[in-house]
């Protein structure tokens, strides 16, 4: 992620404590970062070279009606005069982080070859959030090639109980062995 995309987006962020907004701010992005990921025409005419400015952002105000708060659409207005739309999404994946840091909660990823039942995702959330001693995110991810176990990823630690990763470990301390 650029270092202009974590400015942007802390500046956001603390337009948000001002005003406090944080919580309204973070659900209206959600929502605007839903749409722009999932509709490539919507992303295409925002960062599309040859559309101005202006153009770009009265097609965000005809897409959201006055669904965005007023400072949200300055902070759009900003980016798009600075011509850092293609950093959009990198400007509010950062926004993100930064609400769920303030709210001290923590995002896991927790990768399977089949989906969890909803017991062990309790129970995965409860136990992390204890260890964290924060409130706890679960997003599950199925990997058909995860033979068994779960890869967990939270707070920029990688956890791997799965097969594939007992058996790399037994190889290489059979590896590391000397031989007798």
């Amino acid at each position: 992620m650029a270092i202009a995309s974590l400015r942007y987006a802390k500046a956001l962020f603390e337009i948000a404590l001002e005003e406090q907004k944080v919580d309204e701010f973070a659900a209206k992005i959600g929502t605007f970062t839903s749409i722009y990921n999932s509709d490539k025409d919507f992303s295409s005419l925002i960062n599309h070279p040859q559309v101005n400015a202006e153009e770009k952002l009265s097609l965000i105000k005809k897409a959201f009606g006055g669904e965005l708060p007023e400072e949200v659409y300055s902070f759009f207005a900003l980016v798009l005069r600075k011509g850092r739309e293609s950093e959009i999404g990198h400007i509010f994946s950062a926004f993100n982080g930064l609400v769920l840091q303030y709210k001290n909660i923590a995002e896991a990823v927790v990768t399977s070859a089949v989906p969890l039942s909803d017991s062990q995702v309790a129970k995965l959330q409860k136990t992390l959030s204890q260890k964290l001693n924060k409130e706890v995110i679960i997003k599950q991810q199925v990997d058909k090639d995860v033979i068994a176990g779960v890869k967990i990823a939270v707070a920029g630690m990688l956890y791997d109980a799965t097969v594939g990763a007992e058996v790399h470990d037994m190889k290489k301390q059979l590896l590391e062995r000397p031989l007798a």
